[in-house]
């Protein structure tokens, strides 16, 4: 992947970092309400494929997003359904087939857990329940673009760290590993590449949270 790529994207995520810093430093009489409703997010996500699969090998992230909604069920103890996509550009044609670049679009629950590991922050850790993957793999051809999809069945690993700017606002780091099972059939001898897909994702983004009882109390 290109390094100035790579250096643009850190770079910005380093000066949001300081800007939610700084903020919270003209903030520190703040009185944060450690219970909540839950959430709403949108974040900008990075993949990075890895592995022996058409992934990690054939495809090169381009960048994504994701748009989601957290409940907390109980204390700390949630629920959350994430939908987004990522892009990927081809490296290896001999790989993935005659593409150009796929489309990974994504909806998904998760169930976790969140500590409140220092003031002022907040870290969760979830595993997916269920949810669907669609990889839309497009070609141009003479000026004429097809598209190919294939889906799979996703499983997810998600860690994310908050720092709560004020109580009800936060900015926050993603971290994602994902090992989807694909819908892909192939010649017996390449099969093992299309089974499953494997690539890491790295999220900025912001939150919005609300209530200040978890679902079961507030019935």
């Amino acid at each position: 992947m290109n390094l100035n790529f790579h250096i643009k994207n850190y770079s910005f995520i380093l000066i949001v970092a300081i800007c939610g810093f700084s903020f919270s430093q003209n903030n520190t009489d703040l009185k944060q309400n450690n219970q909540k409703l839950g959430f709403g997010s949108i974040d900008y996500s990075m993949a990075i494929p890895t592995g022996d699969n058409f992934v990690g090998l054939g495809m090169e992230g381009k960048g994504g997003f994701n748009i989601k909604a957290q409940f907390f069920i109980y204390k700390h103890f949630f629920i959350a359904g994430t939908v987004g996509s990522n892009y990927f550009s081809v490296k290896d044609k001999t790989i993935v087939g005659n593409y150009n670049k796929t489309t990974v679009s994504h909806q998904y629950l998760n169930i976790g857990y969140e500590l409140l590991p220092l003031p002022n922050t907040r870290l969760g850790l979830s595993i997916s329940l269920f949810g669907e993957s669609n990889f839309e793999n497009k070609s141009n051809t003479n000026n004429n673009e097809s598209f190919q999809i294939d889906k799979g069945r996703i499983r997810s690993y998600e860690l994310y760290f908050d720092y709560m700017i004020s109580d009800e606002f936060a900015v926050y780091l993603n971290y994602a590993y994902r090992n989807d099972k694909m819908d892909i059939q192939t010649p017996p001898e390449i099969q093992n590449l299309f089974e499953n897909t494997n690539f890491h994702t790295v999220s900025i983004g912001v939150k919005l949270y609300f209530g200040n009882k978890d679902l079961v109390s507030g019935i």
